[in-house]
């Protein structure tokens, strides 16, 4: 299980504004995110952000939450 340092996550919204969810869960883990930074999709259509905390690249999630 992965601890979770606030705001260790990215927030979705809809081209009006609205929040849809949150993608990754927060920590050290792998698969997980401290800080989300530079966050673009890659060739194969997965989420992919720095995560300078962790000194990393993190491909996250699609599933929302």
């Amino acid at each position: 299980m992965c601890s979770t340092p606030r705001n260790s996550y990215v927030q979705v919204f809809d081209g009006e504004g609205n929040a849809l969810g949150f993608l990754g869960n927060g920590g050290a883990c792998p698969g997980c995110i401290t800080l989300g930074l530079d966050i673009a999709f890659d060739r194969q259509g997965r989420l992919q952000a720095t995560d300078p905390l962790n000194r990393r690249f993190v491909s996250l999630s699609m599933e929302m939450r």
